[in-house]
């Protein structure tokens, strides 16, 4: 009797052995193999640091989306690499598209024209979109109109970056206002601060962080909050990696589900210190 149960023991411990084996033989995702084969992640960010999302401190990638693409390194079991020379947003989208980086984590808004091309994951952001209005052309072309009103029906001239999807959201949102687009985001800034145009279009987090790096910008300008229109902040992949976004989505539910502009300005203020 003691043999027979030493023989079912051994029969038992082999199916164990046998079916942990299977498990682990099974072979992976098509995009994650890829990731695997070349022992690292590589993750697409632009040239310009972009705090609280990315930035540089003591020669290491840091911010809410360095932390976002550590934790599905992680979750591979694989190194993450960032790559930092894209020389804007759509740049960073396209070396995805491309094929040259497995992600994009670099503070990117979902659009239309994105949509067609790349897989985004769940936002990990959502941000009011914004615009911060001169005071003198408000003034002038109020009309005794709500400002409210006066933003929707923009007839004045509109700056934002060059291939951001603010152009895009430009195009959409005040059609007859004349589209003034600058390379830089200090360029939109001192062409409305100015008076050069009506308007400078972006974030809500980005006009709220106007107030902590330039103070003295309420003197010629108004930040207007347009709580109908949301930027939706999200994670690019190629749209054949449907295991990673599983991944990115995972991550993003599990532990970045609850940003918010307040939450970003707090950020950008621990973070901003020290950085270079």
């Amino acid at each position: 009797m003691i043999r027979h149960f030493f023989t079912a023991f051994l029969v038992a411990m082999l199916l164990v052995v046998t079916n942990t084996t299977i498990v682990h033989a099974q072979p992976l995702p098509a995009d994650i193999q890829d990731i695997k084969s070349k022992n690292v992640l590589v993750v697409g960010m632009t040239s310009f640091d972009n705090l609280p999302f990315y930035g540089t401190k003591d020669g290491e990638v840091i911010g809410l989306d360095a932390e976002i693409a550590r934790k599905v390194a992680a979750i591979i079991g694989v190194p993450v690499k960032f790559r930092r020379d894209a020389a804007t947003f759509q740049d960073v989208v396209d070396q995805v598209r491309r094929g040259e980086t497995h992600i994009a984590i670099s503070k990117l808004s979902i659009t239309p024209p994105r949509l067609a091309t790349v897989a985004f994951s769940e936002p990990y952001a959502r941000l009011h979109q914004a615009v911060l209005v001169n005071r003198l052309w408000l003034s002038g072309n109020g009309d005794q109109r709500e400002l409210s009103e006066v933003i929707r029906d923009l007839h004045g001239p509109i700056g934002f970056i060059r291939n951001t999807a603010y152009e895009t959201f430009a195009k959409l949102n005040f059609p007859h206002a004349p589209s003034v687009p600058q390379d830089t985001w200090q360029q939109v800034l001192d062409n409305v601060m100015t008076g050069k145009t009506a308007v400078a279009y972006r974030d809500e987090f980005e006009i709220k962080r106007i107030t902590i790096d330039r103070p003295e910008s309420s003197i010629t300008t108004k930040a207007v909050i347009i709580t109908d229109s949301t930027d939706y902040i999200a994670a690019v992949v190629d749209p054949k990696s449907t295991q990673l976004l599983q991944i990115v989505n995972f991550v993003i539910k599990n532990d970045f589900n609850n940003i918010d502009v307040r939450k970003l300005v707090a950020m950008y203020k621990h973070m901003s210190q020290g950085t270079r």
